[in-house]
């Protein structure tokens, strides 16, 4: 027979060693304009081709609210998200991802919304939100936030961080709890000040969200794929062998 204190041990080491998890593929893309020059772009109609392709492999397409809530079950989940503003998302997300119902993270910079003719506006972003997706901080000039930056200029690296949240919250009309890192780049400054502002916070690493162990063990460096020429392979096959 085991001591007493073996099914204390067992309560102990479970939730760390062996927390049950879903799993969630964040897929990060960027622009829409068909140039295969650029390797973060994708035409509308290959972002509509991997779309359709996803479903085919068993992907289920989540929102963020469904991935911070724990509310997913499975290993094949999917979460869309869509960095920086450019405004080529208008079409890639009426004609690829609207009619399919698929709710999106767009990850916005406000120092160019409404300020750049490449850029969406602040109506855009309101039609956005108001169709269910969310729209989450990505600095305000899109700066590196490195520990160099926070150490050369402080006011610098406080308003990508800071301010971006205040911006966005002001002419969103509401908080703004989650960021997503300019770059994916991180350091021991950025987690930091992130920490002070937001909830959760977004980087770049090409692995699944664990759902909820990453929610709770690093919830400021919860990762996303990087979508590039031929990444969506990858992300076929991982869905297909799951």
């Amino acid at each position: 027979m085991r001591p007493l204190w073996w099914g204390v041990m067992i309560c102990l080491w479970w939730p760390v060693a062996a927390w049950p998890s879903a799993q969630v593929y964040v897929l990060c893309y960027h622009t829409f304009l068909g140039k295969p020059s650029i390797h973060t772009d994708f035409s509308v109609a290959e972002f509509d081709r991997q779309i359709t392709d996803l479903a085919a492999a068993g992907a289920k397409f989540v929102t963020l609210n469904d991935v911070l809530s724990g509310h997913i079950n499975g290993w094949r989940n999917v979460l869309i998200s869509i960095d920086d503003g450019n405004a080529s998302v208008r079409d890639a997300y009426d004609k690829v991802l609207k009619p399919r119902g698929i709710k999106a993270v767009f990850a916005i910079y406000p120092g160019i919304i409404s300020a750049r003719k490449f850029a969406l506006t602040w109506e855009d972003l309101r039609r956005l939100e108001s169709e269910g997706n969310t729209i989450i901080a990505h600095g305000y000039f899109h700066e590196y936030l490195t520990d160099k930056a926070a150490a050369q200029n402080p006011t610098v690296f406080e308003r990508e961080i800071m301010g971006s949240q205040k911006r966005l919250a002001e002419k969103l009309n509401h908080p703004v709890p989650i960021f997503a890192y300019p770059f994916g780049i991180t350091s021991n400054a950025a987690v930091r000040e992130v920490g002070t502002y937001y909830r959760k916070a977004f980087t770049i690493e090409a692995r699944p969200l664990l759902v909820p162990k990453d929610l709770k063990t690093q919830p400021l460096l919860l990762p996303r794929y990087m979508m590039v020429k031929g990444r969506v392979q990858e992300i076929l096959r991982a869905l297909r062998n799951t």
